[in-house]
């Protein structure tokens, strides 16, 4: 199934709506579940012990695209920046990421960024 995992977005409604006509799942997770993998939160890893974060949130918003099609990938991107939908960060599931956390996943994106600002 296609879908779409929110972290911290505040554009949830514009994206719902974006997706929508692709039948496009669009999930909010709450800050209470970072500690659970992105595999589990995507439906592809069960019996995974639920563990609660009661932290403090990274920064920013982040998306991650969840065994889309290529078509759909390329449709849904070219439509948030039509719309100027803003988002931090942006990544697609993998075999790698399904088994880290949120948070990890966030450091991951941190770390990322500033490789890339520091070559430009």
């Amino acid at each position: 199934m296609e879908k779409i995992l929110l972290f911290q977005s505040k554009e949830a409604t514009n994206i719902k709506k974006l997706a929508a006509p692709m039948h496009i799942k669009v999930v909010e997770v709450d800050v209470s579940q970072f500690k659970q993998t992105i595999g589990k939160l995507a439906g592809i890893t069960e019996n995974e012990e639920e563990i609660i974060f009661d932290g403090e949130a990274p920064d920013g918003s982040l998306m991650v695209f969840c065994n889309l099609t290529d078509k759909h990938f390329n449709s849904m991107l070219q439509k948030m920046r039509l719309n100027k939908v803003p988002m931090t960060y942006k990544a697609v599931l993998t075999p790698v990421n399904s088994k880290w956390n949120v948070l990890r996943l966030y450091m991951e994106m941190e770390m990322e960024r500033k490789a890339y600002e520091s070559q430009q």
